[in-house]
């Protein structure tokens, strides 16, 4: 069993004599492990057997530092023996190895040295190995110096770009010395190497270039094939130009009010491009920036809301590196702002506005800016649009109106109109002032009582501009083109008030009142008739219309008015009971809250300040069931209503207002009431001609009792129309102004729809 052991343990070596020894070079790093071997030869005598193995260090030749005794047993059952003061627990005698190693843990530096290994047998001769162990120490991470000596680390730069730069590789340390290397991203680097006084050197020559940025430059340094080399790496930062500048994103066409984002897109700076925006001259200060593919693309984008005055203005986007001077690259782009047009009225630049007067020729410049262009402009006075009418003297054009020999009624307000895809647009609004001569305000002549003895404010009221005139009083009554006293008269304004004293019977007659302006003298006089004031006279063809089981009208005409202002009464009685008593500026009136089955009587009269007129009577009973009337009444059943009109005045102005009601339904009564105060009859009606839009209709009214009437559409006979409505009942007769209603050669009227006034 020992012999078998002895012999897998001796080595295969040829050493087979002392007097040779085996040689064995040995290489470790400092703090790491060394394997020292050591040669067994195979005994050539069976009953050889090795005894004792020795090591030594050449420092210490005689003394071992390690032995392994086998003289007691087995070559497997030896007894190891250390140094303590030089290897203590560091070395370990490995025999099962191939061949049989020392080995040392935890080598220093003070191991490197030639050790001997001799192995005693029993009978042959020793066996000597030689292993000579170097011992290395590894360099320390190498240090990176710039052109200044400045110390790098971990980035050099940001260097300019095309600009050039050196770099030094220092390593002062390790055993053997090291031999530095430069590798960019793997990639071995031209260099030069000198040995310093501190050490050994590598230097480098670099060209900042856009290649460059962003490289990693590593610096090695390496003494042995065993351990990796110490390195020592940085980053490279190159400032770069922007490469490209583009503005990306809708610059048109764009509709004014409408946010649009601009996006400016800068490629190839570094750092990240500056970016700026200008909107013809001004600056844009609200851009957002975002940095995209690791820093290469910067964006800087905008939110613009077009007005009108930015179409055609130049937007321009500008990057530039902030670290490099004249950098700046610069893209721009035109804007297209749609806009409904924005119009602006003016007079003619020849005309004086405030010098303008009747028969002049007035011309006025409608300025339009708009995009796309206007396809139609429209001019209005006073909110009317106007046509070019030749003959008439108005000149319609898309860009200017002319008035010809301009006249008072062509004074107002003028405004221009366009319209285009986005919209309409209104101009400002121009007056027109036309000045003229004053004429009357009520170019009919007036007639107004007067009190004898009693004073009559009397009012000349004139139109005029400018508005600043005088005035001049005559009487034309018993003296021929009497002036009157100055003290009696008070003007203000476009009037004048004569206080008129009637002490006899010639002061009645006829006064003259003439009004001037800057323009001129009024060239007719206005005309008042003073008349002696009395009562007022009846009401006329006072009749009940739309009655029903609560409520009945009751309408008039005006009499007389005595020369003085007047205002209706009316009272209703029931057996002797006064309902109510109502005044009313217009001989119309309205009775409610009444009962089915009454007996009403109507007592209707004028008043004014000399008195009260005569009494004019009406009864009504009141129906149980209020009648809805489809057809014609029969002829002889109708009881017509009766519009009346106001004539009034105002501190003893005689005004004449005009007051008209048109009402429907009539009774299906027998005997309709239909009193007058005096028993005229108008003129008779022939037939009424309804027109709206392009449907007309008319009814002959032949046989109609009282031809002043025409019938209610409830009525069998009458015309409806879609846009007309109903035609409603209306009075007319002749010598009588109508409002909203048209008299017609023929005696035709055309109505408006529900609403026929007359007076």
């Amino acid at each position: 069993m020992a012999t078998c052991a002895i012999a897998f343990l001796i080595t295969q070596a040829t050493i087979t004599v002392a007097t040779k020894a085996a040689w064995f070079s040995e290489w470790t790093v400092v703090r790491g492990q060394a394997e020292l071997p050591c040669i067994v030869p195979r005994p050539a005598d069976p009953s050889d057997k090795p005894l004792l193995a020795l090591w030594y260090k050449e420092t210490q030749p005689t003394v071992p530092i390690y032995s392994y005794d086998t003289r007691s047993g087995p070559f497997t059952d030896g007894v190891r023996w250390a140094d303590q003061g030089y290897l203590g627990n560091r070395a370990f005698f490995r025999i099962m190895s191939e061949p049989p190693t020392l080995v040392i843990d935890d080598v220093k530096v003070a191991d490197q040295a030639v050790y001997t290994c001799r192995v005693d047998y029993k009978v042959r001769s020793s066996a000597i190995t030689k292993v000579n162990l170097t011992v290395i120490v590894p360099p320390g991470p190498p240090i990176i110096f710039d052109e200044t000596r400045r110390q790098v680390d971990g980035q050099v730069g940001p260097l300019e770009e095309d600009s050039h730069t050196k770099l030094t590789c220092s390593s002062s340390g390790g055993t053997p010395t090291p031999t530095l290397t430069w590798w960019r991203n793997g990639r071995r680097l031209d260099q030069e190497w000198s040995q310093g006084e501190n050490g050994v050197e590598s230097k480098i020559s670099l060209v900042a270039s856009r290649s460059l940025q962003g490289a990693t430059l590593t610096c090695q340094a390496l003494n042995n094939n065993i351990t990796e080399p110490s390195s020592t790496s940085l980053i490279v930062t190159v400032l770069l130009r922007p490469l490209s500048v583009e503005i990306v994103g809708g610059v048109g066409p764009v509709s004014t009010g409408t946010s649009v984002e601009l996006v400016c897109r800068v490629v190839g700076s570094r750092p990240p491009a500056r970016i700026t925006w200008w909107l013809g001259p001004r600056n844009i200060t609200h851009v957002t920036h975002t940095v995209l593919n690791d820093g290469n693309v910067t964006t800087g984008s905008v939110v613009l809301v077009p007005t009108p005055q930015d179409n055609g203005k130049v937007i321009r986007c500008s990057a530039s590196n902030p670290e490099i001077p004249h950098s700046v690259l610069e893209d721009s782009a035109r804007l297209i702002v749609r806009y409904k047009p924005e119009l602006k009225l003016a007079m003619g630049r020849a005309l004086d506005p405030r010098a303008i007067k009747e028969g002049d020729d007035v011309y006025f410049e409608c300025t339009i800016h708009a995009n796309p262009p206007v396809h139609r402009v429209t001019w209005y006075h006073n909110g009317a649009a106007l046509e070019s009418n030749r003959s008439a003297g108005l000149l319609v054009s898309s860009h200017s109106l002319v008035l010809q020999k301009v006249q008072r009624e062509r004074a107002g307000v003028y405004t221009c109109a366009a319209r285009n895809p986005e919209g309409k647009g209104e101009s400002n609004a121009v007056t027109l002032n036309v000045m003229f001569t004053p004429v009357c305000s009520d170019p009919g002549k007036r007639t107004q009582g007067v009190a004898r003895t009693e004073s009559a404010m009397v009012v000349c009221e004139v139109d005029a501009f400018p508005p600043q005139v005088n005035f001049t009083w005559r009487f034309n009554g018993s003296s021929e083109g009497e002036s009157l006293p100055l003290q009696a008269i008070k003007s203000q304004g476009t009037s004048s008030m004569l206080n008129y004293t009637a002490s006899r019977e010639q002061d009645y007659g006829t006064l003259l009142c003439w009004a001037a302006n800057k323009i001129g003298v009024q060239k007719k006089p206005c005309v008042i008739h003073l008349i002696p004031a009395g009562p007022p006279e009846s009401p006329r063809n006072c009749s009940i219309t739309n009655q029903t089981s609560e409520a009945l009208v009751v309408a008039c005409w005006p009499g007389g008015d005595g020369g003085l202002p007047q205002h209706f009464v009316m009272e209703a009685w029931e057996e002797g009971e006064l309902l109510s008593n109502t005044s009313s500026l217009a001989p119309e009136f309205v009775v409610r809250g009444l009962e089915p089955g009454m007996g009403v009587v109507l007592v209707v009269r004028a008043v004014n300040s000399r008195g009260n007129s005569p009494s004019v009577k009406l009864e009504a009973d009141i129906m149980k069931v209020a009648e809805k009337r489809m057809g014609p009444p029969e002829e002889g059943m109708l009881i017509p209503p009766v519009v009346g009109g106001v004539v009034g005045g105002v501190g003893g102005v005689l005004v004449v207002v005009v007051v008209g009601l048109v009402l429907a339904h009539y009774s299906h009564r027998s005997h309709p009431q239909n009193l007058t105060s005096e028993g005229e009859s108008p003129p008779p009606l022939t037939s009424v001609h309804v027109g709206g839009g392009d449907d007309t209709c008319s009814h002959d009214l032949h046989t109609v009792t009282n031809p002043d009437i025409i019938h209610d559409a409830g009525d069998e006979g009458l015309c409806e129309d879609e846009d007309m409505g109903v035609v409603e009942t209306a009075v007319v007769g002749a010598p009588r102004c109508v409002e909203s209603v048209a008299i017609l050669p023929g005696n035709t009227v055309a109505m408006s729809k529900r609403n026929v006034m007359l007076c």
